[in-house]
């Protein structure tokens, strides 16, 4: 028994001192692990000081650099300073300078400017629509504005436009050319870039603004196609482009329906359109055009080269005036050969266009070159200045008929000009009954007309005519024959009507 309690006692005395040895291991583990806390807490800072340290200096280092340099510079600029900017200011005023158009310039210093609208109807209905224009420039600059708008045809072409310029001698400082609305598509980039060289011609110091108007998104017009040949013509020729259909498509997200809301349309004219012209007008001329002015004689030396080649050759136009007709009846006029030799047109290609005020009602009228019916016309409305005929070769006379008395005293004048293939002149016209003609000019008719039948030049006439001519060159031995009795049957009935035969040249009786 003593001996059972001593192993316990024992046992219990072991146990004792392993705990108490585990608790004094398990503190001294826990004093190793927070001495080594400790230790690296206190170690911490100072490594990531040292290690930063570099990069410190480095920062320190360039910004010292950066401050000296920055003093070197604001020295340097100190010392030079007054030289570069009386230099950038001197510059500054050049391109002030430069930056207002000659135009405004003349404004400014001779206290006049003159404006030239040459155009078709388009803005002429709306109310004081260039008086906004010129009150406005007058205002900003100083000193008188004049407005020159020549009368043409609410319909005028391009072709209207060259014409107006043959028909009066007519000067601007600036010129706004507005065509394209009535134009034909396939014959408006010839006369158009006719109608550019003219106006370089005559007026060598102006400035010349082509328009594309906001009538381009009405679909019942060429407008729009038409407008990009403005656009290329005006830069090929280094002429502005004032386009004011960009400006609406700014502004409106339907254009093509606003053009039908009158009201709403005109209010959006007087208040956006006027300051489009002004702009253009303040606007310098594009780069590359000359600044010295140029004369009226050297001015066609300086034209480039066109882009049409019909206009490689000089073009002509020659003007004859109604004193030049003969009044044949109430409703003719005719051109005799003498006329024509006289005036140069004598078996010379071209077309021709005519120059009348019209009636009210329908207006009706031919043109007949040598016997031939080569044109013909029914329009309404206050005027016409356009094309008459396709491309003909006259060589006897030319007979123009009218509807009525009234009508042959509208006409003004005719012109031939130089020919265009695609021209098919005025076809939409009935045939008008000839006038009584004297038997002189009847004669004259007839042998004209065969010698168009039996020229070679008369195979450049179309082909429906050709084959009339060939009809004629068949018959053209028995028509001399029977030439004297044809005159002593016209001199016995000289109330003998004439009318033009189906059968070709040749054939007016």
């Amino acid at each position: 028994m003593q001996g059972e309690e001593k192993q316990k006692q024992e046992v219990l005395s072991m146990q004792k001192s392993g705990e108490a040895f585990v608790h004094e291991a398990k503190e001294e583990g826990s004093e190793e692990k927070e001495r080594k806390s400790y230790g690296r807490k206190g170690k911490s800072p100072f490594l990531l000081f040292f290690v930063l340290l570099p990069f410190l200096l480095s920062g320190i280092f360039l910004y010292g650099v950066y401050r000296y340099g920055k003093n070197v510079i604001a020295e340097r600029n100190r010392h030079n300073g007054e030289t570069v900017v009386a230099e950038q200011d001197e510059k500054s005023g050049d391109q002030k300078e430069n930056k207002i158009s000659n135009s405004i310039n003349k404004l400014k210093t001779k206290g006049e400017l003159k404006l030239l609208f040459l155009g078709n109807d388009y803005l002429k209905s709306e109310n004081d629509f260039f008086t906004t224009v010129q009150g406005a420039l007058e205002e900003k600059y100083g000193g008188k504005v004049e407005w020159n708008i020549p009368e043409l045809p609410g319909n005028a072409t391009a072709l209207s436009g060259y014409l107006k310029l043959q028909e009066e001698e007519l000067s601007g400082d600036v010129i706004f050319l507005s065509f394209s609305d009535y134009d034909n598509p396939y014959t408006f980039p010839y006369y158009y870039e006719l109608l550019l060289r003219d106006c370089q011609r005559k007026f060598p110091q102006a400035e010349i603004l082509c328009l594309i108007g906001d009538r381009a998104f009405a679909e019942d017009r060429h407008t729009k196609d038409n407008a990009f040949v403005v656009k290329n013509l005006a830069e090929y020729y280094g002429m502005e482009v004032m386009n004011l259909a960009e400006l609406m498509a700014k502004k409106q997200t339907d254009p093509k329906a606003f053009l039908t809301e009158r009201e709403a349309y005109s209010g959006f004219v007087q208040r956006f359109y006027p300051n489009a012209f002004i702009e253009a007008i303040e606007k310098p001329g594009m780069e590359g055009q000359e600044d010295v002015a140029k004369s009226e004689e050297n001015a066609q030396d300086s034209l480039k080269t066109p882009l049409n080649s019909l206009l490689e050759q000089e073009p002509y136009c020659i003007k004859i005036s109604k004193e030049e007709f003969h009044e044949i009846g109430d409703t003719g006029l005719l051109l005799p050969r003498e006329k024509m030799e006289a005036l140069g047109m004598l078996e010379k290609n071209g077309i021709l266009a005519q120059s009348l005020s019209l009636v009210p009602g329908a207006n009706q009228g031919n043109c007949l070159v040598d016997g031939i019916l080569t044109a013909s016309y029914s329009m309404e409305g206050s005027s016409y200045l356009g094309i008459y005929t396709k491309e003909i070769l006259p060589k006897g006379q030319i007979l123009l008929l009218f509807a009525s008395k009234e009508e042959r005293e509208n006409f003004h004048e005719l012109y031939m000009l130089s020919g265009v293939p695609l021209e098919r002149g005025l076809e939409n016209g009935t045939a008008l009954p000839i006038p009584e003609m004297p038997v002189e000019e009847t004669a004259v008719a007839e042998a004209s007309a065969e010698a168009v039948a039996e020229s070679p030049a008369a195979s450049q006439l179309p082909s429906s005519e050709n084959a009339g001519a060939a009809k004629t060159e068949e018959k053209s031995a028995v028509k001399q024959e029977e030439k004297k009795t044809e005159t002593q049957k016209q001199e016995e009935s000289s109330s003998e009507e004439y009318i033009i035969s189906d059968q070709g040249p040749g054939d007016v009786r």
